[in-house]
């Protein structure tokens, strides 16, 4: 399977989400930043993977920009990826 990642990542956390999608893939993986690619000009693949921060439960303004302008030949198999950052559980008394 041919499968095409793009990511919106800033601080480096959608990249590395990225690389563990490669790894743990048995088909070919190509992973891309979305400022690398045009949206018009995806290569072709079997699976599109779309990944973003998320932000008020929406992916961030420039991944919805993006997908905007993104053409996909027909039948295309698309997945959406948000992810909100957690911030870390501060430990209370009465943990």
């Amino acid at each position: 399977m041919n499968v095409v990642y793009i990511h919106a990542s800033r601080f480096g956390n959608g990249a590395a989400v990225a690389e563990e999608f490669r790894r743990a893939s048995r088909g070919t993986v190509t992973v891309r930043h979305m400022r690398e690619v045009r949206p018009s000009d995806l290569p072709p693949a079997d699976l599109y993977v779309f990944s973003s921060p998320g932000r008020l439960g929406k992916p961030i303004r420039g991944m919805r920009r993006f997908l905007s302008g993104v053409t996909l030949p027909p039948g295309a198999v698309t997945r959406a990826i948000s992810a909100m950052r957690l911030a870390p559980m501060r430990r209370t008394s009465l943990d």
